[in-house]
């Protein structure tokens, strides 16, 4: 008996955290822009939306992120990320083994 309330209370909590989770959706055009950071040449750069630095996508964990990437440039590009903590799986972060 108590391991069934274990088990229904897992569940509960399992359930409760899945429909917590959230598809967090970004639409980004990459691009060049104009800017100045010095205040002394315009300078040619990369930006994301007119940004830079580019904007930050927020998400908690367990949610899913959809990407949109437009690539507005006149060369191929790749997209990486910074600030995600991949416990055992530091492969997923595209750096060389």
């Amino acid at each position: 008996m108590i391991l069934l309330i274990y088990q229904l209370i897992i569940s509960i909590v399992c359930l409760t955290l899945h429909s917590q989770a959230k598809r967090v959706e970004v639409d980004w055009n990459i691009e060049y822009l104009q800017v100045n950071r010095d205040e002394y040449y315009t300078r040619k750069a990369v930006g994301v939306n007119g940004q830079l630095p580019v904007p930050p996508v927020y998400m908690t964990a367990g949610d899913t992120l959809v990407l949109n990437v437009c690539n507005s440039l006149d060369e191929p590009t790749a997209v990486h990320a910074h600030g995600i903590f991949h416990r055992g799986e530091n492969y997923n972060d595209g750096a060389g083994m």
